[in-house]
């Protein structure tokens, strides 16, 4: 009856209820001054409320021949203790939107130009008690005060955007796209603030030129193109400011020991830290064949990212922890291609599609290194590659122990044999050290995705779709 009990744990043992709720509305309005003129204006909030209360209860056991005899408790419930945590959400998006559309004989024109700003705010609290004194009362008025602990914390963020976008197409053929976007972002100083990201595209449908007519094989063929900048800023809340945070430390106070409030700045503050930007160069082509039955898609691209958001490695004797801060550049090539073929056979109806993709990224001057563990950012690797030791082996004898570098002293025969890569001059020192001897060993990241579906219908009925979607990292 000791041990974890889990009948115990369900029957006895308390309960963990939680409570999720979401309220959401949206409010739109629109508006045609004139002809092909309309104005949009949009209105989004959403709260949400989540309660999460936990009571779990001590749990006793008896010996088997003697259940009026407490004789322990089980693992997991040595005391009645009590756990209440409470979150707010509200956000609210805001949109106005102006769009304008006009046909001139073979020329077709698409103009539109709106702001959007987006609000976000969220709150906690969380009280708890340990050792209660009664089972039966799941509510911290009766909380025991030696042991009862709270704490709470709340951030906002916010962002607004001015965009716009210009379509041209003339007679469905020559397809022409420009966009601009300016974001400005409250997790950066109001003087790095705003971005300005465009993006041009073009397209040529080459099935609709007159000497594609009379080919019959050739349902469809497009080339396509574009170039864009996209911004990023996904980072923690202020990392512009030196923000301080609170805790409480044991102090000697004459012979006492007392618990205070401390009070420090524990990240290090970026001032110019701004917007992580990606530029994408893409080319690809759309094809369909015998009547759109078999059709292909084939993209190339190539992104260079420049000011990434990386948390640099700094001196641990700056007693800071390490700042996100804009430094360094990734490069990254990859392709896409996708096939599929759909046909019907009486009422039998039936599609096959396969997928097939590969990128890689490499990390430029990064004026640094960013450790994640096993792994590591830093010049010359890829995103996220393994960092770690080569080995040659296990040690089969004392002799090889003995004439080999070796980490620590505790090193015998059946341990891993590590390579001696590197010392401080450059050379193998006869030692194995974190330092020198941990080398790039492979990207983390999958470098050949790959999926297929097959739908199949009859008659009236829903389709059914089987597939499979895999991952694997070839070199």
């Amino acid at each position: 009856k000791d041990g974890n009990n889990m009948y115990a744990q369900l029957h006895n043992g308390g309960f963990v209820n939680t409570w999720d709720n979401v309220l959401g509305g949206k409010v739109s309005l629109d508006f045609t001054p004139i002809e092909d003129l309309t104005f949009s204006a949009v209105v989004a909030p959403e709260f949400k409320f989540f309660k999460q209360k936990s009571f779990l209860k001590r749990v006793e056991y008896t010996n088997w021949d003697d259940p009026a005899t407490s004789v322990g408790v089980t693992d997991w419930g040595r005391s009645t203790r009590m756990d209440e945590t409470r979150i707010d959400f509200n956000n609210i998006t805001t949109q106005f939107i102006g769009n304008y559309s006009k046909d001139f004989g073979k020329h077709s024109f698409n103009t539109m130009a709106g702001y959007e700003s987006y609000y976000f705010f969220r709150e906690i609290v969380n009280a708890n008690s340990d050792n209660l004194v009664l089972d039966s009362y799941p509510y911290l008025d009766l909380a025991n005060t030696n042991y009862l602990f709270a704490t709470g914390s709340a951030y906002e963020n916010a962002y607004e955007s001015f965009f716009g976008r210009i379509i041209y197409n003339y007679n469905r053929k020559y397809l022409l796209q420009a966009n601009v976007r300016v974001d400005g972002s409250s997790r950066f100083h109001e003087d790095y603030r705003w971005g300005t990201f465009p993006s041009f595209s073009a397209g040529w449908v080459i099935s609709e030129e007159s000497f594609m007519k009379d080919f019959d094989p050739v349902s469809f063929l497009k080339l396509r193109g574009s170039y864009g900048v996209l911004g990023n800023e996904r980072i923690g809340n202020y990392p512009y400011q030196a923000t301080i945070n609170f805790a409480t430390a044991v102090f000697y106070r004459g012979a006492n020991i007392v618990a205070d409030q401390t009070a420090a700045q524990w990240a290090y503050a970026i001032p110019d830290i701004s917007w992580e930007t990606t530029e994408i160069l893409n080319i690809g082509f759309d094809a369909n064949f015998l009547r759109d039955r078999l059709e292909m898609s084939f993209d190339v691209y190539n992104k260079n990212t420049r000011d990434m958001l990386l948390a640099l490695e700094i001196p641990d004797f700056m007693g800071y922890d390490n700042p996100e801060q804009n430094t360094g550049e990734m490069y990254t090539k990859g392709w896409e291609f996708a096939v599929s073929w759909r046909d019907q056979i009486g009422d039998f109806r039936y599609s096959v599609s396969a997928n097939l993709s590969d990128f890689r990224s490499i990390m430029g001057d990064l004026g640094g290194i960013q450790f994640l563990g096993d792994k590591v950012k830093m010049e010359g690797s890829e995103f996220d590659e393994w960092y770690g030791y080569r080995a040659s082996g296990i040690f089969q004898n004392q002799d090889e122990v003995s004439g080999s570098a070796v980490m620590f002293s505790g090193v015998a025969p059946g341990d891993i044999r590590l390579i001696d890569i590197s010392g401080p001059d450059g050379e193998p020192d006869e030692r194995i050290s974190a330092d020198y001897d941990r080398v790039l060993l492979g990207g983390s990241l999958p470098r050949y995705l790959y999926g297929a579906n097959i739908n199949l219908g009859y008659r009236r009925s829903e389709e059914r779709r089987v597939g499979k979607e895999c991952r694997s990292r070839w070199s």
